[in-house]
């Protein structure tokens, strides 16, 4: 009797594991949507040199909050077209004063499919942009990511999701990406010397 109870119960099992519809690629967990990238704004020391270290109140770098509060278009090199100076612009719905970070739509990481979007991860020469005071048509830079944490992220990032490791893909996404207040001057000085 027992010896047919564990057939039954084996031919069940087989049963129920032969009817489970396999999960295919894009049914399996995929990256959210609603994904968000943050651009979080941070002092770091920057190596001291004539160029970069020229504190003046005619030229003052701007504090993380300043450059949250500021912040109307981020400007980027293309990776695909080469174009170095490419806008996106940045709405008051981005900006978290409280953790002094822009927020990036979901769309800007992921495609329709819910397959990771490679744009963003190539981009270089990336700059937050505000107004120049007193000209409506003139922007100065007041942040930057250096090209080499864009590179860190895109080798980390892109490494996380080809082993389908989603959670590590929205972690590096929320936390590598950390913009250094600056000075239109400061950035020009650092580019020149290929520091950017």
């Amino acid at each position: 009797m027992k010896r047919v109870i564990y057939t039954m119960l084996l031919l069940g099992a087989i049963l129920l594991t032969a009817c489970t519809p396999k999960q295919t690629p894009t049914e399996s967990k995929l990256l959210d949507k609603g994904a968000m990238l943050y651009i979080n704004v941070r002092n770091q020391p920057m190596r001291v040199t004539a160029s970069t270290d020229t504190t003046t109140t005619e030229d003052p770098i701007p504090t993380p909050r300043e450059v949250v509060e500021q912040a109307m278009t981020f400007m980027y090199k293309d990776y695909e077209t080469g174009k170095p100076n490419m806008a996106l612009a940045v709405g008051p719905e981005q900006k978290d004063y409280e953790n002094e970070r822009i927020m990036m739509w979901g769309e800007m990481i992921v495609e329709r499919d819910g397959t990771l979007n490679d744009y963003f991860l190539k981009v270089r020469d990336f700059r937050i942009l505000a107004r120049l005071q007193g000209d409506e048509k003139e922007q100065r830079i007041i942040a930057y990511i250096p090209n080499r944490r864009m590179e860190e992220a895109e080798a980390a990032i892109t490494t996380a999701y080809k082993e389908g490791n989603y959670d590590e893909v929205y972690r590096l996404f929320q936390e590598l990406y950390t913009a250094v207040p600056t000075t239109t001057a400061r950035w020009k000085a650092l580019k020149e010397k290929g520091l950017q």
